[in-house]
């Protein structure tokens, strides 16, 4: 089970738009598979009730499996890009499970019955992941498509990443050489690809960033991001505020990345804090 599960982890971490540096440390590319999103509820849900019901026999268990239970259902309804009818899906799905063992529907007294629920759980996860994957790919050659039509040139990439429990849209970036240009992906209704007017400017070397690019924090930060740019402050004193920023996560409070404060000296643009 311990193999398993390290095996199984890095496969299951590069489905989302995280991503995965498969190679290290011959190679530190990260890889995407922009599948799923990292916190799925729906996987939760599947192989949840089958282990629920395989696994709630003692009082500290049945407590321990309803704090995991309440804890999804406040997500699920407390975030706010999470559409109704996924909601209405999960309140649903949960309030089934706690029936079916408030029936006794559980291990040992249906053993059978658990087990044969665990690998329905197991085959539905993988032809959903399997579903996912196609789709982004998918996905990703009809955004291509659609913008190369309007006269779109120099496209570099595509991402079409899960949005939080909607497996029928997602968040679409593309990048350009010179700018990332933003969508969202809906596979129900039409048009499938509706495309934002906004834009940023990929992050492009100057005096000002290779200065703020110097600090440790920083070059972590590139490291990582896959559509780096960054959003520059000035004022009166000289001083600089440069925001780096991943146009993956516009808008995400959690992983704005660093802020770097420069200030203008006789010798050159310095860190002042």
């Amino acid at each position: 089970l311990a193999a398993l599960g390290v095996a199984t982890h890095p496969l299951l971490d590069w489905l989302n738009s995280y991503g995965v540096r498969w190679l290290m440390p011959f190679d530190g590319r990260w890889f995407y598979g922009d599948a799923l999103f990292i916190v799925d509820p729906w996987i939760w849900l599947t192989l949840g009730a089958a282990l629920y019901l395989k696994y709630s026999q003692r009082a500290a268990s049945i407590a321990a499996w309803g704090a995991f239970w309440l804890f999804g259902s406040m997500l699920m309804v407390s975030v706010p890009s999470v559409p109704l009818f996924a909601r209405l899906l999960w309140l649903t799905g949960v309030i089934t499970v706690l029936t079916l063992r408030a029936c006794k529907v559980a291990a040992p007294r249906y053993e059978l019955g658990v087990e044969r629920m665990a690998r329905f759980a197991f085959g539905f996860l993988c032809v959903y992941i399997g579903v996912a994957v196609a789709a982004d790919v998918v996905a990703r050659s009809a955004v291509r498509a659609q913008l190369t039509a309007q006269g779109v040139r120099s496209i570099r990439s595509v991402m079409v990443a899960p949005l939080p429990a909607d497996p029928f849209a997602g968040q679409v970036v593309i990048a350009t050489d010179t700018d990332y240009y933003f969508g969202r992906w809906n596979w129900l209704p039409r048009p499938t690809f509706v495309p934002s007017a906004r834009h940023v400017a990929r992050l492009r070397y100057g005096p000002l960033i290779e200065a703020a690019a110097k600090a440790p924090d920083v070059r972590r930060f590139l490291t990582w991001s896959r559509f780096p740019y960054v959003q520059v402050e000035s004022n009166a004193s000289g001083q600089y505020l440069v925001h780096f920023r991943d146009a993956r996560y516009r808008g995400a409070v959690a992983l704005r990345g660093p802020t770097v404060r420069l200030c203008a000296t006789p010798s050159g643009l310095e860190h002042c804090g």
